[in-house]
């Protein structure tokens, strides 16, 4: 074995990885927080002028363009393939091209479902990451922009494209939910993966998935789980305009007029 491999070999094993609620964490979710913040200021103030669809539909081509890079890089380039992790089957590798299908179309039960899952489910990308790899790897930049461009995605058609979700959302929602599990269930079992993290596995990182009980049971919980983020997510909007309307039933005359 020459130099050159021992230092390579070095850097490998020796390269840092990444763990939650540590200042990298901070620092990462940080940027992603002012990232979303500042896109949703552009995004209403170009709808004043009436070229945010433009704006729109560039940052749903970029999702398409980056994400077809993304399987291409999982399927092809990284080594090795690793068909536990590598195929695009977790619910986020399928949110974010609804991410990017409902930036495009604005198609209701697309926006419908990335508000659900973007919001309701991808932030724990955020929270609590499950990602084990640090700065010196590609997965690393992978894993924050894909989940950058779901949240970014749902938190933007709130702010800049008024979505708000009605009781057929909330079905809606569930179903499609309902019906990714169904779909990867049966995966997991007969392969033996974890995909949607409903599999007989728990992630390498601790995340809330490890305070539930022992699968099958921890299936059972998480989709109650899911279910109450939903109604919670759905039952919000109204609850903020109940509020809002009883404020300007409160206010004086001489302000309402």
């Amino acid at each position: 074995m020459n130099v050159l491999t021992m230092m390579q070999d070095n850097i490998t094993t020796e390269a840092p990885g990444f763990r939650s609620f540590t200042l990298q964490h901070a620092i990462v979710a940080g940027i992603a927080v002012g990232l979303i913040l500042a896109s949703c200021a552009i995004g209403r103030r170009l709808r004043t002028g009436k070229r945010e669809p433009r704006f729109r539909l560039v940052w749903g081509w970029s999702i398409v363009i980056s994400q077809v890079y993304v399987l291409i890089w999982w399927i092809f380039i990284n080594k090795p393939f690793e068909p536990d992790k590598s195929l695009p089957l977790h619910l986020c590798d399928v949110a974010v091209w609804v991410a990017a299908y409902a930036m495009i179309t604005q198609k209701r039960w697309s926006r419908t479902l990335l508000y659900f899952w973007g919001v309701g489910l991808s932030t724990q990308g955020f929270i609590s990451p499950t990602l084990q790899e640090g700065p010196a790897t590609a997965e690393y930049y992978l894993f924050w922009i894909g989940h950058l461009q779901i949240v970014g995605s749902a938190v933007y058609d709130i702010v800049a494209g008024g979505y708000r979700p009605k009781f057929p959302d909330f079905l809606t929602a569930s179903v499609l939910t309902l019906c990714y599990a169904a779909f990867i269930m049966p995966i997991n079992i007969y392969f033996g993966y974890n995909y949607g993290y409903i599999g007989n596995r728990l992630p390498e990182s601790n995340t809330i998935l490890n305070a539930l009980p022992p699968w099958p049971m921890r299936v059972l919980v998480m989709w109650m789980i899911v279910e109450v983020v939903f109604v919670v997510l759905w039952l919000f909007w109204p609850a903020v305009g109940a509020i809002a309307e009883g404020k300007a039933s409160d206010a004086p005359a001489d302000q309402q007029s």
